[in-house]
């Protein structure tokens, strides 16, 4: 199963991409929403992690992934820290 992880944060990047590694899945990171969206459509990933407090993308990656024919049916899922 392969990940992409779209996150800003290095810290929280690289800890994601280590514990799901550690899992066993093929993890492919990215800290800027452009070349998420540039790997999504390249690898077509059974999952993607999107940050959504990417500065001033987020709104645009999320919509890019989703009408994008490639990755529209891709799961997306958005973890969270925020009350």
């Amino acid at each position: 199963m392969t990940v992409v992880v779209i996150e800003d944060s290095r810290l929280i990047r690289v800890a994601i991409e280590r514990k799901l590694a550690k899992e066993g899945y093929a993890v492919v990171a990215t800290g800027d929403g452009r070349e998420g969206l540039r790997l999504a459509v390249e690898l077509r990933p059974d999952l993607i992690l999107l940050d959504m407090m990417l500065p001033s993308l987020e709104a645009t990656v999320l919509s890019g992934l989703k009408h994008t024919c490639d990755t529209e049916s891709i799961p997306i899922v958005v973890p969270s820290s925020l009350p």
